[in-house]
């Protein structure tokens, strides 16, 4: 069956009360150069010590435009996990929410920070498409689609993986 973005892939956004600002201005280029977004399904999680479910409802629906998003509260209460950073904090939720809440075969994460300069085809078919060397055991397509990972590592990580590999 042919890729299908509107029924094949949810766009996942975490916020807090920084990145709420940032997704203020830069949701309105993605919904000026990329509209068929806001016809696919989305789950926003959100972060519950800082924002409330209320509020993010009505700014999601009102502000950006999201008719009927899943909003997620994150972290959820059972989950005690001391966290080194905000940054940490959030980049686990897009770990562990996905899994819980989208529906669909593929997600994508969308950073708050991030623009949309100018129409595309941002979803190109073959990115999707099978092929004999990149299918598992399990017939799944694995696939990442990023820029270098360059910049969410954490102070020391290098340090701190060697030590846990030891």
């Amino acid at each position: 069956m042919p890729f299908d973005p509107k029924l094949d892939l949810t766009i996942v956004v975490g916020i807090d009360a920084k990145t709420i600002q940032q997704f203020e201005i830069s949701h309105q280029t993605w919904k000026l150069h990329r509209p068929e977004m806001w016809s696919m399904p989305w789950v926003v999680f959100y972060d519950r010590d800082q924002l409330n479910y209320a509020a993010t409802k009505a700014w999601l629906r009102d502000r950006i435009g999201l008719q009927s998003p899943e909003i997620v509260p994150w972290p959820p209460p059972q989950h005690v996990v001391p966290y080194e950073s905000q940054r940490e904090k959030m980049l686990v939720g897009h770990v562990f929410v996905p899994a819980q809440w989208v529906q669909t075969r593929w997600h994508m994460k969308l950073d708050t920070d991030a623009v949309a300069s100018r129409p595309d085809n941002w979803l190109p078919a073959e990115w999707f498409a099978s092929s004999s060397k990149s299918i598992k055991q399990d017939g799944e397509l694995p696939a990442y689609v990023a820029p270098r990972w360059h910049y969410s590592k954490g102070r020391g990580f290098l340090e701190r993986l060697e030590a846990w590999g030891d």
